[in-house]
């Protein structure tokens, strides 16, 4: 399955407790028109590093029971 990672080339380096460090290119899945690095792919960027490091939070036996 494809995710919107694959599409815009998005890579998690690092998960921790309090830290995701994430990478994505500026090629031309990631560019608006003009060349510039598009603030939509920069949006996808900042909330899949929010999701990751939020989900990584989680208390999974917590989860469990709900």
């Amino acid at each position: 399955m494809k995710t919107i990672l694959d599409a815009l080339g998005i890579e998690i380096v690092e998960v921790s407790n309090g830290k995701v460090v994430a990478t994505m290119p500026v090629h031309n899945a990631t560019k608006q028109p003009f060349g510039q690095l598009h603030g939509g792919a920069s949006v996808v960027l900042a909330e899949t590093v929010a999701s990751v490091g939020s989900w990584n939070l989680l208390d999974m036996e917590r989860v469990r029971e709900l």
